[in-house]
């Protein structure tokens, strides 16, 4: 069986006390696409090690301004 067809025919078939039930098929669009989406595990964890090097430098950027004392007021 097809995967579409599949994810259709188990929202279906789910029983009706489900409490996850009337979610899945409101948002069942988003769901599928979700579930289509390949997830790259080394991917992810390569962006969350990027964001987090980012992060630290602009901490740090941060610091030494305000250790010169030149911080902008919005920040």
């Amino acid at each position: 069986m097809e995967l579409q067809p599949a994810m259709d025919k188990a929202i279906a078939d789910m029983p009706e006390d489900y409490v996850i039930r009337e979610f899945l098929n409101e948002h069942q669009s988003e769901v599928k696409s979700m579930c289509l989406t390949e997830y790259d595990e080394a991917e992810t964890m390569q962006m969350f090690k990027e964001e987090a090097r980012c992060d630290a430098r602009i901490e740090c950027i941060l610091e030494l301004l305000e250790d010169l004392g030149d911080v902008p007021d919005a920040l």
